[in-house]
């Protein structure tokens, strides 16, 4: 899914960040705050329908909210976002 291949780009990115010259972590603080912010607004979009998820009090704290998610109505709602806009490379669903 979506989410599990921006974090998986932004680990490469922060692995291979003492190779880059200072341009290049710029560029990819720049693309991990983008990333994180993307991550976030999914999450909350989401997370306002309380049939699609909902919160773990236990887990979560002052500074952050855990949510647990139906996978299976999620997916299901990412397919149908990717049926009505096709051409969009954000959804990776299989």
């Amino acid at each position: 899914m979506h989410c599990n291949f921006i974090v998986f780009r932004m680990t490469i990115c922060i692995v291979g960040f003492h190779q880059f010259h200072l341009w290049q972590a710029l560029l990819c603080i720049s693309y991990i705050i983008i990333a994180t912010v993307f991550i976030l607004v999914h999450c909350v979009n989401f997370a306002r329908d309380p049939i699609q998820s909902t919160g773990d009090p236990i887990q979560s704290t002052g500074d952050r909210c855990v949510y647990e998610f139906n996978m299976s109505m999620l997916t299901s709602l990412l397919r149908k976002q990717h049926e009505q806009t096709p051409s969009a490379s954000y959804f990776n669903i299989d």
